[in-house]
């Protein structure tokens, strides 16, 4: 199995995301948008979220910097909302 999912990354079809809890995930690339992770550290729930406004203000400091973006990844690790006893409004 491992070795599919090395030639599945190799080839860009998925892609290996390591949120720091000791095991790898991946995710399918193809017909799939840019996202980043909120990830809780308690239970390792990971939600995917996407704001325009954030991908804008990365641009932004790439722009201002000089830099030539290859890829981008933002990962936030803190405490889910059914962890912390609270409900998600949404």
């Amino acid at each position: 199995m491992s070795r599919t999912l090395h030639l599945l990354t190799e080839a860009g079809f998925c892609e290996k995301i390591d949120f720091s809890d000791g095991s790898m995930r991946y995710e399918v690339l193809v017909g799939r948008t840019h996202h980043d992770h909120l990830i809780c550290t308690q239970c390792g729930v990971f939600i995917e979220v996407f704001s325009p406004k954030l991908e804008e203000i990365q641009a932004e400091l790439v722009r201002q910097n000089g830099f030539t973006e290859e890829s981008h990844k933002l990962q936030i690790f803190g405490i889910c909302a059914g962890c912390s006893g609270k409900r998600s409004s949404k």
